[in-house]
Protein backbone atom coordinates (compact mmCIF):
# COMPACT_ATOMS: atom_id res chain seq x y z
CA UNK A 1 0.00 0.00 0.00
CA UNK A 2 1.63 3.44 -1.08
CA UNK A 3 2.73 5.65 1.98
CA UNK A 4 -0.02 7.69 4.03
CA UNK A 5 0.24 11.26 3.74
CA UNK A 6 -2.08 13.75 5.72
CA UNK A 7 -5.30 15.90 3.67
CA UNK A 8 -6.00 19.09 5.19
CA UNK A 9 -9.14 19.17 2.91
CA UNK A 10 -10.77 16.29 4.82
CA UNK A 11 -11.44 16.70 7.95
CA UNK A 12 -12.22 14.18 11.21
CA UNK A 13 -15.59 14.89 11.66
CA UNK A 14 -17.59 13.60 15.05
CA UNK A 15 -20.82 14.23 16.93
CA UNK A 16 -19.72 16.26 19.90
CA UNK A 17 -20.58 13.56 22.04
CA UNK A 18 -17.40 11.68 20.90
CA UNK A 19 -14.95 14.81 22.12
CA UNK A 20 -13.55 12.72 24.99
CA UNK A 21 -12.16 10.47 22.54
CA UNK A 22 -10.18 13.46 20.40
CA UNK A 23 -6.73 12.96 22.62
CA UNK A 24 -4.17 10.80 22.49
CA UNK A 25 -4.82 7.37 24.74
CA UNK A 26 -1.68 8.69 26.93
CA UNK A 27 -3.98 11.40 27.60
CA UNK A 28 -7.24 9.88 27.84
CA UNK A 29 -5.70 6.87 30.03
CA UNK A 30 -4.71 9.57 32.45
CA UNK A 31 -7.41 11.90 32.45
CA UNK A 32 -9.70 8.70 33.45
CA UNK A 33 -7.47 7.19 35.78
CA UNK A 34 -6.89 4.27 34.04
CA UNK A 35 -3.20 3.79 35.01
CA UNK A 36 -3.12 0.32 34.78
CA UNK A 37 -4.20 -0.33 31.38
CA UNK A 38 -1.79 -1.33 29.15
CA UNK A 39 -3.00 0.33 25.85
CA UNK A 40 -6.58 1.43 24.15
CA UNK A 41 -7.43 -0.45 21.14
CA UNK A 42 -9.47 1.47 18.32
CA UNK A 43 -12.12 -0.12 16.07
CA UNK A 44 -13.87 0.62 13.36
CA UNK A 45 -17.29 -0.07 12.14
CA UNK A 46 -18.38 0.18 8.63
CA UNK A 47 -21.72 -0.47 7.00
CA UNK A 48 -22.67 0.05 3.05
CA UNK A 49 -25.61 1.58 2.04
CA UNK A 50 -27.70 -2.35 1.76
CA UNK A 51 -27.15 -2.48 5.67
CA UNK A 52 -24.68 -4.76 5.58
CA UNK A 53 -21.40 -4.35 7.50
CA UNK A 54 -17.61 -5.30 6.56
CA UNK A 55 -16.08 -7.93 8.37
CA UNK A 56 -11.88 -9.58 7.79
CA UNK A 57 -10.48 -12.23 7.58
CA UNK A 58 -7.43 -12.70 9.76
CA UNK A 59 -4.31 -14.32 8.32
CA UNK A 60 -3.64 -17.81 8.60
CA UNK A 61 -0.32 -17.12 10.09
CA UNK A 62 -1.88 -14.53 13.08
CA UNK A 63 -3.23 -15.53 15.86
CA UNK A 64 -7.08 -16.70 15.94
CA UNK A 65 -6.40 -17.64 12.24
CA UNK A 66 -9.13 -17.41 9.73
CA UNK A 67 -11.87 -15.97 11.86
CA UNK A 68 -13.60 -12.81 11.27
CA UNK A 69 -13.27 -9.35 12.82
CA UNK A 70 -14.45 -5.38 11.83
CA UNK A 71 -10.89 -3.47 11.17
CA UNK A 72 -9.37 -2.02 14.07
CA UNK A 73 -5.84 -2.42 16.57
CA UNK A 74 -3.69 -0.77 19.04
CA UNK A 75 -3.88 2.67 19.63
CA UNK A 76 -0.50 3.73 19.23
CA UNK A 77 1.71 6.88 20.35
CA UNK A 78 2.07 8.76 17.20
CA UNK A 79 -1.49 9.02 17.01
CA UNK A 80 -3.12 12.18 17.79
CA UNK A 81 -6.29 10.58 19.35
CA UNK A 82 -8.12 7.42 19.56
CA UNK A 83 -10.65 8.56 16.83
CA UNK A 84 -7.93 8.95 14.63
CA UNK A 85 -6.41 5.48 15.49
CA UNK A 86 -9.86 3.88 14.72
CA UNK A 87 -9.42 5.43 10.95
CA UNK A 88 -6.00 4.81 10.82
CA UNK A 89 -6.92 1.22 11.50
CA UNK A 90 -9.51 1.49 9.14
CA UNK A 91 -7.30 2.77 6.15
CA UNK A 92 -4.36 0.60 6.81
CA UNK A 93 -6.15 -2.66 7.24
CA UNK A 94 -8.89 -2.33 4.56
CA UNK A 95 -8.00 0.82 2.29
CA UNK A 96 -11.04 3.03 3.32
CA UNK A 97 -10.44 6.81 3.87
CA UNK A 98 -12.96 7.53 6.95
CA UNK A 99 -14.01 11.20 7.31
CA UNK A 100 -17.01 11.15 9.69
CA UNK A 101 -17.88 9.29 12.72
CA UNK A 102 -21.20 8.73 13.47
CA UNK A 103 -21.11 6.99 16.55
CA UNK A 104 -19.50 4.92 19.69
CA UNK A 105 -20.77 1.48 19.35
CA UNK A 106 -21.22 -0.34 23.06
CA UNK A 107 -20.08 -4.29 23.10
CA UNK A 108 -23.02 -4.83 25.50
CA UNK A 109 -26.50 -3.64 26.35
CA UNK A 110 -25.93 -0.12 28.25
CA UNK A 111 -25.13 -0.78 31.63
CA UNK A 112 -23.99 -4.95 31.33
CA UNK A 113 -20.57 -5.89 32.22
CA UNK A 114 -18.42 -5.78 29.74
CA UNK A 115 -15.10 -7.42 30.81
CA UNK A 116 -13.89 -10.76 31.28
CA UNK A 117 -14.08 -11.82 35.29
CA UNK A 118 -11.30 -10.14 37.39
CA UNK A 119 -10.89 -7.73 34.75
CA UNK A 120 -12.32 -4.92 36.20
CA UNK A 121 -11.30 -5.62 39.53
CA UNK A 122 -8.13 -5.22 38.84
CA UNK A 123 -8.61 -2.22 36.34
CA UNK A 124 -10.48 -0.42 39.91
CA UNK A 125 -9.47 -2.12 42.59
CA UNK A 126 -11.42 0.11 44.79
CA UNK A 127 -14.39 -1.41 43.23
CA UNK A 128 -15.28 2.17 41.22
CA UNK A 129 -15.49 1.17 37.57
CA UNK A 130 -18.30 3.86 37.20
CA UNK A 131 -16.31 6.36 34.82
CA UNK A 132 -17.43 8.17 31.99
CA UNK A 133 -17.03 6.00 28.99
CA UNK A 134 -17.75 2.72 30.99
CA UNK A 135 -21.05 1.37 29.27
CA UNK A 136 -18.91 1.71 25.84
CA UNK A 137 -16.24 -0.21 26.86
CA UNK A 138 -14.49 -3.79 26.48
CA UNK A 139 -11.47 -5.32 27.88
CA UNK A 140 -9.30 -7.84 26.93
CA UNK A 141 -5.58 -8.97 28.41
CA UNK A 142 -3.04 -10.78 26.71
CA UNK A 143 -2.13 -14.20 26.50
CA UNK A 144 -0.21 -14.62 30.28
CA UNK A 145 -2.91 -12.60 31.98
CA UNK A 146 -0.20 -9.59 32.84
CA UNK A 147 -1.29 -6.89 30.87
CA UNK A 148 -5.08 -5.44 30.41
CA UNK A 149 -6.52 -3.39 27.22
CA UNK A 150 -9.02 -1.44 26.95
CA UNK A 151 -11.48 -1.38 23.67
CA UNK A 152 -13.82 1.42 21.55
CA UNK A 153 -15.63 0.77 18.42
CA UNK A 154 -16.48 3.71 16.26
CA UNK A 155 -19.23 3.59 13.64
CA UNK A 156 -18.49 5.50 10.22
CA UNK A 157 -20.05 7.07 7.62
CA UNK A 158 -22.04 4.64 5.32
CA UNK A 159 -20.12 3.85 1.63
CA UNK A 160 -21.53 2.39 -1.08
CA UNK A 161 -22.17 -1.31 -2.52
CA UNK A 162 -19.01 -2.30 -4.23
CA UNK A 163 -16.70 0.21 -3.05
CA UNK A 164 -13.38 -1.58 -3.25
CA UNK A 165 -11.46 -2.85 -0.42
CA UNK A 166 -7.68 -3.29 -0.11
CA UNK A 167 -6.59 -5.63 2.57
CA UNK A 168 -3.18 -5.92 4.18
CA UNK A 169 -2.20 -9.07 3.44
CA UNK A 170 0.30 -9.25 6.81
CA UNK A 171 -2.88 -9.11 8.82
CA UNK A 172 -5.75 -10.47 6.24
CA UNK A 173 -6.87 -12.95 3.80
CA UNK A 174 -10.25 -11.80 3.11
CA UNK A 175 -13.22 -9.76 3.50
CA UNK A 176 -17.24 -9.88 3.13
CA UNK A 177 -19.97 -7.29 3.49
CA UNK A 178 -22.03 -9.47 6.23
CA UNK A 179 -25.75 -9.26 6.63
CA UNK A 180 -26.85 -8.84 10.44
CA UNK A 181 -28.30 -12.60 9.96
CA UNK A 182 -25.10 -13.86 8.22
CA UNK A 183 -23.16 -12.12 11.14
CA UNK A 184 -25.35 -14.38 14.02
CA UNK A 185 -25.16 -17.68 11.82
CA UNK A 186 -21.63 -17.01 11.36
CA UNK A 187 -22.14 -17.89 7.85
CA UNK A 188 -23.27 -16.61 4.51
CA UNK A 189 -26.22 -17.52 2.76
CA UNK A 190 -24.34 -19.82 0.20
CA UNK A 191 -23.27 -21.56 3.40
CA UNK A 192 -19.73 -20.29 3.17
CA UNK A 193 -18.69 -19.92 7.20
CA UNK A 194 -17.44 -17.00 8.62
CA UNK A 195 -16.89 -17.76 12.42
CA UNK A 196 -16.47 -14.82 14.46
CA UNK A 197 -13.41 -13.67 16.26
CA UNK A 198 -14.07 -14.25 20.28
CA UNK A 199 -17.33 -13.06 22.03
CA UNK A 200 -16.83 -9.02 22.47
CA UNK A 201 -16.18 -9.13 18.18
CA UNK A 202 -19.57 -10.90 18.14
CA UNK A 203 -21.66 -9.25 20.77
CA UNK A 204 -20.17 -5.59 19.13
CA UNK A 205 -21.74 -6.25 16.25
CA UNK A 206 -24.79 -7.66 17.68
CA UNK A 207 -24.98 -3.83 19.49
CA UNK A 208 -24.02 -2.57 15.70
CA UNK A 209 -26.84 -3.79 14.30
CA UNK A 210 -29.13 -3.62 16.81
CA UNK A 211 -28.38 0.70 17.15
CA UNK A 212 -28.70 1.05 13.49
CA UNK A 213 -32.18 -0.95 13.22
CA UNK A 214 -33.87 0.97 15.91
CA UNK A 215 -32.17 4.50 15.43
CA UNK A 216 -34.74 6.90 13.77
CA UNK A 217 -31.42 8.04 11.06
CA UNK A 218 -29.50 5.39 9.66
CA UNK A 219 -25.67 6.81 9.71
CA UNK A 220 -25.31 9.19 6.57
CA UNK A 221 -28.47 9.24 5.46
CA UNK A 222 -29.54 11.88 7.89
CA UNK A 223 -25.84 13.30 8.40
CA UNK A 224 -26.49 17.13 9.13
CA UNK A 225 -30.12 16.81 10.00
CA UNK A 226 -28.62 15.29 13.61
CA UNK A 227 -29.96 17.42 16.45
CA UNK A 228 -26.25 16.89 17.74
CA UNK A 229 -23.66 19.20 16.82
CA UNK A 230 -20.78 18.37 14.85
CA UNK A 231 -16.99 18.32 15.82
CA UNK A 232 -13.86 18.69 13.72
CA UNK A 233 -11.15 17.16 14.87
CA UNK A 234 -8.95 19.50 17.64
CA UNK A 235 -5.79 17.53 17.26
CA UNK A 236 -3.41 18.56 14.29
CA UNK A 237 -2.88 17.10 11.47
CA UNK A 238 -6.46 14.61 11.72
CA UNK A 239 -7.24 16.38 8.59
CA UNK A 240 -6.81 12.95 6.94
CA UNK A 241 -5.19 10.17 5.54
CA UNK A 242 -4.88 9.17 1.45
CA UNK A 243 -3.28 6.76 -0.36
CA UNK A 244 0.18 8.61 -2.29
Amino acid sequence: MAPLILRPDLPLIFPSSLEGFDKPASVFIKDHGLDRLAGIASGSVVFDTSDRILLLQRAAHDSQPGKWESPGGGVEASDQSVLYASARELWEEAGLVGTRIVRVVPVHERGANSALPGLTSSLFPDGDADWEFQNVASYFANRSGSKIFCAFAFQFADVEPGTQVTLDSNEHQGFKWVTEEEMLNERMEDGFEIPIAGRNMKDMLKQAFKIRRESDETQDRSWGKKKEAACVSKSLGHAYMISA
